[in-house]
């Protein structure tokens, strides 16, 4: 007998679930935060303007007071350098400075002050330390390294055992002088101390006496103390800073978060308005303009004999934009040639900073100074105003020690196309800056920091007072400036970084040559692009192509004096340039 099953509950539907809401982006202060940039090391150009601001105390204090303390002014650019670790590595370096100059200025007053009767023993025993010292001093300024640590050339050349060796040597007859030198003077001095203090007797009859106070300590053995003491400042910031040097090439950028001031200078660099100083050619920051040519056709159609011609359609955005798409595929490589290292192409506009309201950065800024454009392209389209656009071409070659500049101005006035070339070159940061790469440790560069500030402590010490006075002063003009605002005045960059950290000549000649190379490489590229384009809108380009072919092959020759002379059977012609900006000749 089957038991009788259960009753099967009814059938439900299942539920259905509510409408999802709908889907909308967070707000933007809820948006995750960027990833982090990678992190790279620095070229070689960044990491000798790195090392210059524990080398050149001229180098750094000329960037502070014309760069980082001139918010009234508008920023240079820096090709081929990150300025950002420089300007960090420039700070660092001041509070090392200014740490070690306030010890030694406070604890020279105090001396003075303090023992002002043995002033006599002071003088001497400085004058020994800066004589047992100066040796040292010497070797370092002939190793091209002013201040801060030892050159390269110096680590490969000697055998440092050595050296440490002597050094321990040198500090001990310096500590046995100043041990012996109490006993030689004390009875020179004896009647400058007066009643405070006791003459302590030897038991030996004929001993010299050596003035103590009250509870029997010598007042000379405390300044020799004291003077060890002093020591120790120098020692340890001069072993600091040559351990920041030395951490240079292992650092990653970027390294970590830095200052408004600095974050700002590195932004503003890479902005596409420069605001140039009166005083200076428009292309500050691209180091010395090597020469300016220029040229001038008149624009006929290529077709104006023929019924029904197209008219030209030409306009000058449109060119510059060709010019530049074509220029920027020479940096990569192709089937036949190389690429052109470190190529880089942007659109500039530079206008002076006595013609403007305040330093400008960006076009939008531009009406602030009463000028009605808001974009690059208005200002290429307008060439009759003091603002003006620039392509500017650059080559980063040699780890950023040699950047070579090409800018490029076209103008469509009078039915004239006017085209305008200027080249810079940026050589090389001074060898002095070149210490890395000897294969040294960072414990040998540490050691010979902490000796050098030992051995240069007499200068330190006397120097330190002025130091303090001078560096105050500084920051206190540089927070008048930061606090007066931007005023009436020239509001144009004067220098940049890269510019201040320039050696005047280049270090090797393949460095001047593949300078003059990357000039005639661009000029060449972008004289066929200007073909190309003109061709391509029905621009008549016959008289162009012949003066590109003489521009390039020959000289330029369509300014200046030009004489030419040929008569008679075996007569002979020469054909040169004369005046200002010629160049080239053809005989």
């Amino acid at each position: 007998m089957s038991t009788p099953s259960s009753p099967r509950p009814p059938h439900r539907a299942a539920p259905v679930p509510p409408p999802a809401p709908p889907v909308t982006a967070p707000p933007a202060s809820f948006a995750p935060p960027p990833p982090p940039p990678p992190q790279v090391r620095k070229n070689a150009a960044t990491q000798h303007l790195c090392a210059a601001a524990y080398l050149d105390r001229d180098f750094r204090n000329a960037v502070i007071d014309e760069v980082v303390d001139r918010p009234d002014r508008a920023i240079a650019p820096n090709p081929g350098t990150d300025v950002v670790p420089v300007l960090r590595h420039i700070r660092t370096a001041r509070t090392i400075d200014l740490v070690q100059q306030s010890i030694l200025a406070v604890i020279l007053l105090l001396m003075v002050c303090l023992f002002f009767a043995a002033s006599f023993f002071l003088a001497v025993t400085l004058c020994v330390w800066a004589l047992i010292g100066l040796p040292l001093l010497i070797a370092e300024t002939r190793s091209a390294t002013p201040t801060g640590t030892i050159a390269a050339s110096v680590v490969t050349k000697f055998n440092w055992v050595r050296v440490a060796l002597v050094a321990l040597a040198v500090l001990a007859v310096l500590f046995l002088l100043t041990a012996l030198l109490p006993m030689i003077l004390g009875n020179l001095i004896l009647d400058q101390y007066g009643g405070g203090l006791a003459v302590q007797e030897s038991d030996r009859p004929g001993s010299a006496s050596v003035p103590t106070n009250s509870d029997g300590a010598s007042p000379l053995g405390v300044l020799v103390f004291v003077l060890l003491l002093v020591a120790a400042t120098p020692a340890i910031c001069g072993g600091l800073r040559a351990h920041r040097l030395m951490s240079i090439p292992e650092e990653l950028e970027p390294a970590g978060p830095v200052d408004a001031r600095t974050v700002f200078i590195g932004l503003a660099q890479h902005s596409p308005v420069v605001t140039y100083h009166s005083h200076r050619a428009p292309f500050v920051g691209s180091g010395f303009p090597l020469a300016t040519w220029q040229f001038a056709m008149t624009l006929h159609p290529a077709d104006a004999a023929a019924e029904g011609g197209t008219a030209m359609t030409i306009d000058p955005v449109a060119l510059n934009r060709s010019v530049k798409a074509r220029v920027e595929q020479l940096g990569a490589d192709s089937p036949i040639t190389k690429r052109l290292p470190g190529l880089a192409l942007t659109d500039n506009v530079y206008v002076s900073g006595r013609d403007t309201a305040t330093p400008v950065f960006y076009p939008n800024e531009l009406p602030r100074s009463g000028y009605p454009f808001e974009t690059v392209e208005q200002v290429q389209a307008d060439p009759t105003t003091p603002v003006r656009h620039y392509l500017r071409c650059t080559i980063d070659s040699w780890g950023g020690e040699l950047i070579t500049t090409v800018f490029l101005h076209c103008a469509l006035q009078g039915e004239t196309l006017y085209v305008e070339f200027t080249s810079c070159v940026l050589p090389p940061t001074p060898e002095r800056y070149h210490v890395f790469g000897s294969g040294a440790s960072k414990e040998m560069a540490v050691f010979l920091g902490v000796v050098r500030g030992i051995a240069a402590l007499p200068y330190e010490l006397l120097r330190s007072p002025f130091d303090t006075v001078r560096e105050l002063a500084r920051r206190a003009s540089g927070a008048t400036r930061s606090d007066s605002g931007v005023g009436a005045g020239d509001h144009g960059a004067l220098a940049g970084v890269r510019e201040l950290g320039t050696d005047i000549f280049e270090h090797n000649y393949f460095q001047y040559r593949d300078s003059v190379k990357y000039i005639e490489i661009l000029e060449r590229q972008i004289l066929d692009a200007l073909l190309d384009y003109l061709r391509e809108n029905n621009v008549d380009v016959s008289e162009l192509d012949e003066r590109a072919n003489t521009i390039v092959n020959n000289g330029v020759i369509n300014y200046g004096k030009l004489q030419t002379g040929a008569a008679g059977a075996g007569s002979s012609g020469k054909v040169g340039s004369i005046g200002e900006g010629s160049r080239g000749s053809v005989n």
